[in-house]
């Protein structure tokens, strides 16, 4: 979430200070709440189901940003939101780590290196693809909605594909 702080700075002038805070709440939402996560992937045998609800949640609290904020409450909204959005991602990695050792035994190593470039990949397109959006549309909100409306498909197919799962 660190790029989209470049455009809520441009569209409501926040301060270095305020935009510190935007970027930490991600990490406080997923410091926070990793441990209890960590919990309930461990109790819960239908792991493929909570990985497909995690990025909807995902996809979900980031299609939120869209919303305009008055001046006055962009700054808590937009923390918000962020902070969900670190509570969020908290259900994809250990889950997705998780299936990749469980199937892959022997070569969890390459199939975990395998998906971190894909990881990696993702974070790095999202934000040109943003900003090309942006441009494109003249607004950060269509770049957004549009983006998140795309991943939104591969987390359908993926609750819909392991949702039956159970590790």
């Amino acid at each position: 979430p660190s790029y989209l702080v470049l455009f809520f700075d441009q569209i409501y002038n926040f301060s270095y200070f305020q935009n510190g805070i935007i970027l930490a709440m991600y990490y406080i939402g997923n410091g926070l709440i990793s441990p209890f996560t960590g919990r309930l992937i461990d109790k819960t045998k239908r792991k493929g189901l909570l990985m497909g609800l995690g990025l909807l949640a995902l996809d979900l609290a980031f299609m939120l940003l869209i919303i305009p904020f008055p001046p006055n409450f962009a700054l808590f909204g937009i923390s918000t939101i962020i902070f969900f959005v670190g509570v969020f991602s908290t259900i994809y990695h250990p889950v997705g780590s998780m299936l990749l050792n469980y199937y892959y035994k022997e070569k969890s190593g390459s199939a975990l290196g395998i998906n971190g470039i894909g990881g990696s990949t993702g974070r790095a397109i999202f934000p040109l693809l943003i900003a090309i959006l942006a441009g494109l549309t003249g607004t950060k909100t269509y770049g957004i909605f549009i983006l998140t409306f795309i991943i939104l498909f591969p987390a359908i197919f993926i609750y819909c594909d392991l949702r039956n799962i159970i590790v």
